[in-house]
């Protein structure tokens, strides 16, 4: 599928977006046992040098190669060149297998939570009776989301499936899943406040959904390919 330069420079933001969520979310979970005035001060200056010298170098590094692209319209996956799918896997996985796909199970529970709660108060709050994309935002992340991680699970523990290639397939998983899910998010604030988008704009928004389901389905044929190859090599 081939889109223009400004969804692919949405699509390279959500997935920093995501990589660089999963980074705060483990610095999170080992920080109460530093808290101290002397070790914030010093993470503000990582965080800070990091910015000046690597990730702010990177946004404008991308942006300038996306935006080089001119109008024509480009196959999905060049938001990113080969060395950016590379770092990205790298920053969205981390320690042992299975641990991971708790964790990532656990964000997605998260996530669930906080888009039903979104649905209930957001049309309630605008008074919204009628049918919206906004209510399958939780089922999305419940069920492609948590349970789905909590399978793998079961599934790694079972016939150790896992390959090199398992993260590159979950990675496109990821992107696929939260894209779906934010363009539910769009569609769904858009018919609440009653909003009346113009052809291109509605066309958009389906279409980055479409892309959205294709790279949930190819990741999901190929990690199932994968599983059915650890399962025959079992016996």
């Amino acid at each position: 599928m081939k889109v223009k330069r400004n969804p692919l420079l949405l699509l390279a933001c959500l997935v920093w977006s995501a990589a660089g969520f999963n980074i705060l979310r483990i610095g999170l979970l080992a920080y109460p046992a530093y808290s101290t005035v002397v070790n914030y001060l010093l993470s503000v200056l990582v965080f800070s040098v990091f910015q000046w010298m690597i990730f702010g170098k990177l946004v404008k590094k991308h942006t300038a190669r996306i935006q080089s692209y001119g109008e024509e319209r480009h196959f999905f996956l060049k938001f990113f060149d080969g060395k950016a799918f590379a770092i990205m896997a790298v920053m969205m996985s981390g320690g042992t297998i299975m641990k991971r796909y708790m964790n990532t199970a656990l964000l997605y529970a998260i996530l669930a939570m906080v888009g039903g709660v979104f649905y209930r108060e957001f049309t309630k709050f605008n008074s919204f009776t009628a049918k919206t994309t906004l209510s399958v935002v939780h089922t999305h992340y419940f069920l492609l989301g948590m349970v789905f991680f909590l399978l793998l699970l079961l599934l790694e523990k079972s016939f150790s499936f896992t390959g090199p290639k398992t993260g590159r397939v979950l990675a496109v998983y990821h992107i696929g899943l939260n894209l779906t899910a934010v363009m539910l998010v769009v569609r769904g604030v858009v018919q609440v406040l009653g909003v009346t988008l113009s052809a291109g704009m509605n066309a958009s928004i389906s279409g980055m959904a479409g892309i959205g389901h294709v790279l949930l389905g190819v990741s999901l044929v190929l990690v199932l390919l994968q599983l059915k190859r650890s399962v025959t090599a079992k016996g």
